[in-house]
């Protein structure tokens, strides 16, 4: 019978950012049908709606990051009742859902895997990865079971509102090993943020001499 087509069944939402959900009537209607989407978990992501379909060209929903998690959307069709209409009464399949990741706010880094040599400093740049919302700070610290680089500065600040933020630090080389590298962010949807192991830093060892 007739039914609704769905042609994204999952999608990835960024913080303070929104997705489109497409949808279709599989079947000419013979009189104005309404599309409802609902969300299992609103304070993850929430969806616009209802659709006024006449045809069966694509229209699409809005949804909206709300907060980090997943959730499903599903759907439902109401139309007139009456003979020869075409979306009367229909139930679509329980299986008709898009699921949703919205995810955490994060941070875009110049790479994750860095080789340092004594003598030598790196750079990494790294900056947010959604606006923040408010002052948010930032503090990398090293994990390793020895002393074997060092970095400066180990905290920045990046300011609310402002888009394409990104700051510079310098990895010094100290001793021959590996060490990782993590981020806390404080503020905002930043706060409480702890990403463990967001770049692997190799400190090699000396060039034997002659």
């Amino acid at each position: 019978g007739p039914s609704l087509i769905v042609p994204t069944r999952a999608l990835t939402i960024q913080p303070n950012s929104f997705q489109t959900v497409p949808v279709a009537l599989d079947t000419p209607p013979t009189a104005v049908t309404r599309v409802f989407a609902t969300s299992s978990d609103t304070s993850v992501v929430t969806v616009d709606g209802p659709l006024l379909l006449r045809d069966t060209s694509l229209q699409v929903f809005t949804a909206t990051h709300r907060g980090s998690g997943s959730a499903a959307i599903t759907f439902r069709i109401e139309s007139d009742a009456g003979a020869n209409i075409t979306y009367a009464n229909v139930v679509l399949p329980a299986a008709l859902t898009v699921a949703v990741t919205s995810l955490g706010p994060g941070f875009l880094l110049s790479a994750s895997q860095l080789q340092v040599a004594s003598g030598t400093p790196v750079t990494l740049t790294i900056g947010p990865d959604t606006i923040p919302d408010s002052r948010t700070e930032l503090t990398v610290s090293i994990e390793q079971s020895g002393s074997f680089i060092s970095i400066s500065p180990s905290s920045f600040v990046f300011l609310q509102g402002v888009a394409g933020q990104s700051a510079s630090m310098s990895i010094s080389w100290i001793a021959p090993g590996h060490a990782s590298l993590s981020l806390i962010a404080r503020g905002g949807v930043y706060q409480g943020r702890h990403l463990a192991s967001q770049v692997l830093v190799t400190a090699l060892a000396p060039l034997a001499g002659p």
